[in-house]
């Protein structure tokens, strides 16, 4: 039996592209009021921030995971500080968030299955509602009007402890 040529080339293909040749799927999210309230009760934090730097995650062979770092503006559960950074993935395919610096966030972050990398103790992806804030106005609406009814928990600046033992900057409120 002779096996013809493209057949082994797309057998060759198939095994060495593998698992990031598959394609992230996540399910529709619910547009409406209970669908906001589902992503808050599932999620660790939730919060409304702009995108500073994104970069690959630290001693990793290669950058299978990304670092995300915003400023917290807003924020409803789980975050305190006007500064965190959070993890995703690197890959679409791995339903990694496609997040550009200055781009402004709803974060719906969980916690990182494998527990904290250093400071960072959450992670998102393009599943889990997170969405950048200009396309929740279209898609969302709902989310952004039931939101701006919460409460909000006070922030604490991110800053260090200064010589003198004084923190630099108060808490603030957006």
């Amino acid at each position: 039996m002779r096996i013809h040529p493209a057949a082994v080339m797309l057998a060759a293909a198939v095994g060495l592209i593998g698992a990031e040749a598959l394609a992230c799927s996540c399910f529709p999210l619910d547009p409406s009021r209970r669908g906001v309230i589902e992503r808050i009760e599932a999620s660790a934090a939730v919060f409304r921030g702009k995108v500073l730097a994104v970069a690959p995650l630290e001693d990793q062979p290669f950058p299978r995971r990304l670092r995300i770092t915003l400023r917290v503006a807003e924020s409803w559960k789980g975050v305190t500080t006007t500064q965190i950074d959070l993890v995703t993935e690197a890959s679409s395919a791995a339903c990694g968030l496609s997040a550009r610096v200055g781009s402004e966030l709803l974060v719906f972050a969980y916690p990182l299955e494998d527990g904290a990398i250093g400071s960072i103790r959450y992670s998102v992806d393009s599943c889990n509602g997170t969405t950048g804030i200009s396309d929740l106005q279209f898609r969302h609406r709902e989310w952004l009007s039931y939101l701006a009814k919460q409460p909000t928990l006070a922030l604490t600046s991110d800053r260090a402890v200064t010589g003198s033992g004084a923190e630099e900057g108060a808490s603030s409120t957006p």
